[in-house]
């Protein structure tokens, strides 16, 4: 059910900031950009945050993200964050079904959608900042699992090459 792997990915995202140490997440690494990994896992919380305050009048504006600084900077508050996320998810009756709501993002407008599609969306877009979350810190030497930042189906398109190559 997309409800539990959206909160899984968040408790795993938490779990791997845990191995991250304070500096190296608020680091910037030049060579990509001068991104951080405390701007990815602070990017990906808000979205959750909108999405959710989104449902109490079924409009959900992405662009209004807080941006919080707190979440960016503090590796703590970050997995406190995230692990709030997961239960919230899990929790938030509203999130069941596939209700109407009606999307802003990237400027546009707003775009009629459903909160099934929303949390399909949203699962794709963390998967996406957990890869480039993976880059930077490989890039800064730190370990993290093989399948964190990676979708599903391409988990399960390699197990299945692996299982055909044996």
């Amino acid at each position: 059910m997309s409800i539990e792997t959206n909160a899984q990915l968040l408790e795993q995202a938490a779990e791997v900031l845990r191995g991250v140490d304070d500096a190296a997440y608020s680091r910037p690494v030049e060579f990509l950009g001068g991104q951080r990994i405390g701007g990815h896992a602070r990017h990906v919380a808000n979205f959750y945050e909108q999405l959710i305050a989104g449902l109490a009048d079924g409009r959900i504006n992405y662009d209004a993200r807080r941006r919080d600084p707190v979440i960016e900077s503090n590796r703590a508050a970050a997995v406190r964050r995230l692990l709030t996320l997961a239960s919230v998810i899990r929790d938030d009756r509203r999130l069941r079904g596939n209700r109407i709501v009606w999307v802003a993002g990237e400027s546009v407008g707003y775009a009629e959608s459903s909160v099934a599609r929303e949390l399909q969306a949203a699962l794709s877009h963390t998967v996406h900042h957990f890869a480039l979350i993976a880059v930077l810190a490989r890039c800064q030497g730190i370990p993290v699992p093989a399948d964190f930042g990676v979708s599903k189906s391409t988990l399960d398109f390699r197990a299945s090459h692996r299982r055909e190559v044996a």
